[in-house]
C-alpha cells in the first residue's frame, strides 16, 4: 500500500473492521486471496490479525466445494 502524509492507495474501507474482528472472536474463519491482495497492493499488515491469507480464491472454492460446502453469492 501506497502512502504519503494523510494519503493512501489504494483507499482502505475500514467501516466492516468491528464486525469482522467480532465474527473472528465468535470462530468465523475469514480468508483472503493472495491474488486480490497483489492486485490492491495490500500486505499482510492491512489485514485484521487473524485473516488467514489462500493461494488463490479459485482454487480455495474448489477445494470447500469438494469439502461438501456451498457457495452462496448475492
Amino acid at each position: 500500500m501506497a502512502t504519503s502524509g494523510d494519503f493512501t492507495w489504494p483507499p482502505v474501507d475500514t467501516s466492516c473492521w468491528p464486525l469482522t474482528a467480532e465474527l473472528l472472536k465468535q470462530g468465523v474463519q475469514i480468508e483472503e486471496c493472495v491474488v486480490s491482495m497483489k492486485n490492491h497492493a495490500w500486505d499482510n499488515e492491512d489485514l485484521l490479525p487473524g485473516v488467514k491469507v489462500n493461494a488463490g480464491a479459485v482454487g480455495r472454492l474448489i477445494q470447500l466445494i469438494q469439502e461438501g460446502y456451498v457457495q452462496i453469492q448475492p
